[in-house]
């Protein structure tokens, strides 16, 4: 294994001499005899920097547009606004939040904390004209494990006028879906590793597949950019033998060739989504500072577009040891917890579980952690 490392050490050391003096901002074949050892190095490069996450955690803060249009505006209009005049053609929802989250990467277990903040507001794109929606903005934890996955929000509210009080929450504790963060978005994981399998991974089976997806042919090319070497790869998006799109993912060597671009066009080449990830160097690890993704309709216009920001960034550090139970899900004294591993439900009381029984039973109070 060291001898493997050292190869492509070699190997990455030897491209970065043949390529760093190219022209900036030109993409060019990478050599057939080459793209093997690329692909080895750029997975090799990406799996290491994830390996050196034991602990993870920080907060995310977010914004996010999403327009709507015609039929999609009258409805969300309707259902939200709190307004007989008539619905705007086009709007702009806008929601602010932040996301805290604590990983321990090693276990595989994840937790994280919603906090939104204000209510969404809705904007006239024509006139200028904005609107306050009453869509309902919940606080919310979802702690995922191998073992388990609990989700705590709101559970009963008491309505004073206009306004309503939050009285009591529940955390539902369930089975884990199959692969739940094969397509989980809100892991922070997937900037360093893509969705689905990881793209070490990805890259392997390309080698394997004679650089081919689905029968389709993949393109890496490289070009100097600042003094470092840059990579381009295209591959087919395939389904039922056929290609439907295509993905351009962006390896930049100033980062640690961690893809830091994503880009998804049709077969005419329209633009379907992008995403682009800046990087910054925390303890030896390239780690995630801002993430951008937009997402467009059939005619090719905005049609989401979210920026987190990460902050407060910790790695490696010791983390609470009840990071991922019940004790920090945010339930309060009154609140239930439902599990539906066991059909039981208990009653939050000073940071113990009380088990609610039926009349007469025997059943203890207390059960384990």
């Amino acid at each position: 294994m060291k001898s493997e490392n050292i190869t492509l050490l070699i190997i990455s050391l030897l491209l970065f001499t043949s390529f760093a003096d190219g022209e900036p901002n030109d993409f060019k074949p990478v050599s057939s005899n080459d793209v093997n050892y690329v692909l080895n190095m750029l997975a090799a490069h990406i799996q290491d920097n994830y390996d050196r996450i034991n602990t993870w955690e920080g907060e995310i803060e977010y914004t996010y547009h999403k327009w709507y249009r015609d039929n999609s505006a009258e409805i969300e209009f309707r259902d939200h606004v709190q307004s007989n005049e008539q619905a705007p053609g086009e709007f702009e929802k806008t929601a602010n939040g932040k996301k805290g989250f604590v990983i321990d990467s090693k276990k595989d277990n994840i937790s994280i904390h919603y906090i939104p903040i204000g209510q969404m507001s809705l904007l006239d794109t024509k006139t200028n004209r904005s609107f306050e929606s009453d869509a309902d903005r919940r606080e919310e934890t979802v702690i995922v494990t191998p073992n388990y996955l609990m989700e705590c929000g709101p559970y009963r509210y008491d309505y004073k006028g206009n306004k309503k009080e939050l009285v009591q929450r529940i955390g539902i504790k369930r089975p884990v879906p199959s692969n739940p963060m094969m397509t989980w978005e809100e892991d922070p994981r997937v900037t360093l590793k893509s969705r689905g399998l990881p793209i070490w991974i990805q890259l392997e089976s390309l080698i394997k597949k004679g650089l081919k997806q689905g029968g389709f042919s993949i393109k890496l090319e490289k070009r100097a950019d600042n003094g470092f070497v840059e990579y381009r790869l295209e591959e087919p998006v395939v389904a039922d033998g056929n290609a439907f799109g295509l993905m351009r993912m962006i390896f930049p060597g100033n980062k640690g060739f961690i893809i830091t671009e994503y880009e998804y066009t049709d077969t005419n080449g329209n633009i379907q989504a992008k995403q682009t990830i800046d990087f910054t160097l925390i303890d030896g690890i390239y780690l995630p500072s801002l993430r951008h993704t937009l997402q467009y309709d059939e005619n090719g216009r905005i049609q989401t577009d979210k920026t987190e920001i990460f902050k407060n960034i910790r790695v490696n550090k010791t983390i609470p040891e009840d990071s991922f139970t019940y004790e920090n899900a945010g339930l309060k004294n009154g609140d239930f917890v439902k599990d539906e591993i066991t059909n039981k439900k208990y009653e939050y009381r000073d940071a113990n579980l009380i088990l609610i029984t039926e009349p007469n039973s025997s059943e203890g109070t207390h059960p384990p952690k």
